[in-house]
């Protein structure tokens, strides 16, 4: 089984409001913590999966994260006791 890496991203997101507010109601972002396989990365973005499906190579649950939206991000790697698993 390859090895796949896990990334816990915080990022900042748009946010939207139902109904009337007033102006100190206003949010005008949320930041957000979010976890998975790191499938890819690049100077743009950043996918993270909740699934994977090994038999037919495929991921389900995708996050794409852009990458001026995030805040931080750990990228840990397996155990090695683990790999065997």
């Amino acid at each position: 089984m390859k090895k796949r890496k896990i990334a816990y991203v915080r990022w900042c997101d748009a946010s939207y409001q139902r109904g009337e507010i007033t102006k100190s109601e206003v949010v005008p972002h949320i930041e957000l913590e979010s976890v998975g396989m790191l499938i890819r990365q690049d100077a743009d973005t950043v996918s993270i999966g909740l699934d994977y499906n090994p038999l037919d190579k495929s991921w389900r649950f995708v996050l794409n994260i852009p990458r001026a939206n995030i805040v931080s991000m750990i990228v840990f790697k397996r155990p090695k006791d683990e790999d065997s698993t």
